[in-house]
């Protein structure tokens, strides 16, 4: 569609007055620069006044009063003309940079600016400087500002499979939005890698994404997680972990202890773990018994008479590792009920000799093994 002209519209219009003026009428052709009435036929006028006396007219000639009112119906010249307009569209970075290339809009003074904001992949428009809704100046310029969207960071964890503890403090990888990443585990002394979990390769993201490297000591060999009871026949010092530190810990003499975990290490020893950093040797005074065969017993007991169970009313207190919570079970060695912290103090409601293992009755909580509490 052709651009619309409005000066060539004026005096296309012009024109046509002209014309029509001057042939049908006979009078004066118009001025392309004003409009105004028409002259009258000087011959005529001399015809059709030839017996009329000119009466002079105080203050003027007999043409004064014409020429007046002609000047006075005589319009001012038209200005139709539109001032055009041009607007440069930048599209930048942080940097000043360019995104693309830049757009530019034509239009006239006034007329309304139809500005079309270009999106980026990985980018966010953060400002706009010098926008208008109309075209005000000759020429302009409206810079689109855009940042670019942060990536989060991936976790890196390194954690002991067994004991569940960090190895390292956490490591954040920083990246783009969208870029690719490669991790490497990290490596540990006196520990073997075991397993990764979670993204190792990937991309970076808008959302945290969590890799967790698992390992195990180098000295444990073979470790197995079945819950099973451990007799001991004679007293015994307890340890850290396995070769580790001797803690102030006794097992009492003919007493029955759960047992979390069994590890054998690379020199062919049997540890046993009672629950947290506590640690027994296996030896000719501990019995590895099963955890089935054990609650077949227990249960035979719960169903003798109630005079095997002493009814209580005194208080105590939780003995056990600072810090940490002692596991309560709904029966001697049966299914844990409850965990209550060390120091908790506690009232006590029954009280069972089993196969030579004292156990009391924790009221609303459980049964629990007498080396576990302190009594005033």
């Amino acid at each position: 569609m052709a651009r619309f002209d409005p000066l060539a519209v004026i005096k296309r219009g012009l024109k046509a007055l002209r014309k029509e003026f001057s042939t049908n009428k006979n009078e004066t052709p118009l001025s392309t620069q004003t409009i105004g009435p028409a002259k009258p036929n000087i011959s005529k006028r001399a015809d059709s006044t030839k017996n009329v006396k000119t009466q002079k007219e105080p203050h003027g000639t007999p043409n004064t009063m014409v020429d007046k009112q002609t000047r006075a119906t005589t319009p001012k010249p038209l200005s139709a003309h539109l001032m055009p307009a041009t607007l440069l569209v930048l599209y930048l970075d942080e940097q000043q940079a360019s995104l693309t290339d830049a757009s530019i809009l034509h239009g006239y003074r006034g007329q309304e600016v139809e500005l079309d904001v270009k999106r980026f992949r990985d980018y966010y428009v953060s400002q706009i400087e010098g926008y208008t809704s109309n075209f005000v100046e000759r020429y302009g310029v409206i810079k689109v500002h855009y940042q670019r969207r942060k990536a989060a960071a991936v976790w890196l964890l390194a954690k002991d499979i067994d004991q569940q503890n960090l190895l390292a403090k956490p490591e954040f990888v920083h990246g783009k939005l969208n870029t690719p990443y490669s991790l490497v585990a990290p490596s540990f002394a006196n520990y073997r890698l075991m397993q990764a979990n979670g993204p190792v390769t990937g991309h970076f993201l808008e959302r945290q994404q969590f890799v967790t490297y698992l390992y195990r000591q180098k000295l444990w060999q073979d470790v197995d997680e079945s819950l099973r009871l451990l007799k001991v026949t004679d007293f015994i010092k307890c340890i850290s972990e396995p070769h580790g530190q001797e803690l102030k810990m006794t097992l009492a003499k003919n007493t029955l202890w759960q047992v979390y975990k069994s590890v054998r290490t690379t020199d062919g020893i049997l540890w046993y773990c009672l629950g947290g950093n506590t640690w027994v040797k296996n030896s000719q005074h501990t019995q590895l018994m099963e955890r089935k065969q054990y609650l077949n017993e227990v249960k035979q007991t719960q169903q003798v008479t109630k005079s095997y169970a002493v009814s209580l009313n005194v208080s105590a207190k939780i003995d056990f590792i600072p810090g940490k919570k002692v596991t309560l079970y709904d029966l001697p060695c049966g299914k844990k009920t409850a965990q209550l912290n060390d120091g908790k103090k506690v009232q006590l409601s029954a009280h069972k000799n089993i196969n030579g293992m004292q156990w009391y009755h924790v009221t609303d909580s459980g049964w629990l093994l007498a080396e576990y509490l302190k009594f005033k």
